[in-house]
């Protein structure tokens, strides 16, 4: 699921940066590394 999760995001986010951190601890980043930039962690998988 974490896998299907990042290769969405990186369709989506082009413009700024999101690290995403997920319930299992995966962290990827998406975007071009410009600003803004944004961090979202899930804490339970139900998230």
């Amino acid at each position: 699921m974490d896998r299907l999760l990042e290769l969405l995001l990186r369709r989506f986010v082009h413009r700024g940066t999101l690290r995403f951190t997920t319930a299992r601890g995966s962290v990827f980043t998406v975007g071009d590394g410009a600003d803004p930039q944004v961090a979202i962690r899930f804490m339970t998988r139900s998230a």
